[in-house]
């Protein structure tokens, strides 16, 4: 495997999340895979469980109509760019 530039404590978490929930979701007598896929200028891993899915909801409700843009923020905390 190639090099990768990543801060290997958050990329552990990341991995070890992913799995545990690929193994939390996964039915009975099935394994969840993992595998690394290397790119030209990236690497990819796929985490797959083979548990019955859920329906995704959405984190936040929408606002506006879709394709709408958000007016950018007016005020600021004084930390960084308005």
């Amino acid at each position: 495997m190639p090099d990768v530039i990543a801060d290997a404590g958050l990329l552990t978490r990341a991995l070890t999340s992913l799995a545990a929930t690929a193994m939390d979701r996964s039915t009975a007598g099935t394994t969840p895979t993992m595998t690394a896929t290397v790119m030209p200028d990236s690497l990819a891993i796929d985490v797959s469980d083979h548990g019955g899915g859920h329906t995704a909801t959405p984190i936040l409700p929408r606002t506006g109509a879709p394709g709408q843009q958000r007016s950018p923020a007016v005020s600021s905390t004084g930390h960084g760019p308005p």
